[in-house]
């Protein structure tokens, strides 16, 4: 086969993810992840969501500004969070004023 930078970047991908995907996990396992107490989530869940823009228009029960989302999987993403940290279940839905997406208390 003549020698082309279309063949030789051809190989390297071949080799790079046939020894990526055959590669043998580390002796040691994974590196140890720090764990976080109650608080420590808190503040950082709390940082988060001041960091994010409200919407001008629409309102929860509590008569505070709804957060915006900028997609529906950055919404999905963090109602996911939500749910599996046992904080509630929540939706997300389009803002019917065109400020992305926002969410919404799920009630069984």
């Amino acid at each position: 086969m003549p020698f082309s930078k279309k063949n030789e970047q051809k190989q390297f991908k071949s080799n790079f993810s046939t020894s990526f995907w055959n590669a043998s996990p580390s002796p040691e396992g994974p590196p140890p992840q720090p764990k976080l107490n109650f608080s420590e989530i808190k503040k950082k869940w709390d940082l988060y969501i001041s960091s994010l823009p409200t919407c001008p228009y629409c309102i929860s029960r509590e008569k505070k500004p709804k957060k915006i989302f900028t997609s529906k999987n950055d919404a999905i993403n963090f109602s996911t969070k939500f749910t599996s940290l046992g904080l509630g279940n929540l939706e997300p839905y389009e803002c019917r004023h065109g400020y992305g997406w926002h969410l919404y208390t799920k009630t069984s």
